[in-house]
């Protein structure tokens, strides 16, 4: 009797070792919501000119202004040099709390014997980018994108108003 009562222990202990794994393994985290990212992606295209190094469409000097739902700046990111002809950034996670981005960048590095001209200065996307919550956000940079040389945190409609009323909004 002794022998079928350690079979039968035996045979529940596999059974609840058994029932322990597979409960385990079913976590939460399969119904949790994907992360929410973004990549640029540099669609310009590569025309070099070889009178001035560097100057093959590379974004230089990335970085990426996190807004907060009232337009705060409330992160920068600055990302590696994003080469022309689609080359992407590392991805890039969002918190809860960022709802647009802006990106800025130079058309050449520190290393161009002319960074420091005019024609090198800053540039911002007037877009403000809209991060979808739990998808990776793809921010594509071409010779289509809309830039300025000034950073406006403002819509074009309350810019727009502004000047026309010579109000502060």
């Amino acid at each position: 009797m002794g022998e079928i009562q350690t079979k039968y222990i035996m045979r529940k202990l596999i059974y609840l070792l058994t029932l322990v794994l597979i409960i385990t393994s079913c976590s939460d985290d399969d119904n949790e919501t994907p992360k929410t990212t973004y990549q640029i992606v540099n669609n310009m295209e590569a025309d070099s000119n070889p009178a001035i190094e560097y100057l093959d469409g590379t974004l230089w000097e990335v970085t990426v202004f996190c807004l907060d739902e009232t337009g705060d700046v409330v992160r920068e990111d600055n990302l590696d040099p994003v080469h022309s002809g689609g080359d992407m950034s590392d991805k890039q996670d969002v918190a809860d709390y960022i709802t647009k981005v802006v990106v800025s960048f130079r058309f050449l590095p520190r290393e161009s014997s002319i960074y420091d001209m005019e024609s090198n200065n800053r540039r911002y996307t007037v877009t403000r980018y809209v991060m979808v919550e739990g998808e990776n956000n793809m921010i594509e940079i071409d010779g289509e994108t809309n830039i300025q040389t000034t950073l406006s945190l403002k819509s074009a409609d309350t810019k727009l108003l502004q000047d026309a009323f010579c109000i502060e909004l």
